[in-house]
C-alpha cells in the first residue's frame, strides 16, 4: 500500500500466511519512506511470525513512516458482506 505525502511517499507491505486453525501470520512487515528530495528510502523491517501487526511496536520506537501509516490505516472503513450471490438482498 502506498500512501501519498507532502515530502514523499509512504509503504506498507505485508505478507500473511494462513495458520491453523482458520488465522492468519505475518510472514513479513515492513514500512518504507521514499521523499521526494532524491534521498534514499528508509525502510523498516518489521520481522514475521507474529499475529498482530507491528506498526505499534515501531511507533513507541519512534518511526514516523509507521506512526504515518498506523493514522492513515485506522481510518479506513471495512464492509463485510456475508452473501453475494445473485440472489442477494442487498447489493
Amino acid at each position: 500500500m502506498h500512501f501519498d505525502v507532502d515530502d514523499g511517499k509512504n509503504t506498507y507491505a505485508m505478507t500473511l500466511v494462513g495458520v491453523a486453525p482458520d488465522d492468519l501470520m505475518f510472514a513479513d512487515e515492513e514500512v518504507t519512506f521514499e521523499p521526494t528530495n532524491g534521498d534514499a528510502p528508509t525502510r523498516r523491517a518489521l520481522g514475521g511470525g507474529h499475529r498482530e501487526s507491528r506498526l505499534p511496536d515501531a511507533i513507541n520506537a519512534g518511526d514516523i513512516t509507521a506512526k504515518t501509516v498506523k493514522w492513515s490505516v485506522d481510518r479506513w472503513r471495512i464492509y463485510h458482506f456475508h452473501d453475494t450471490s445473485a440472489a442477494a438482498s442487498i447489493k
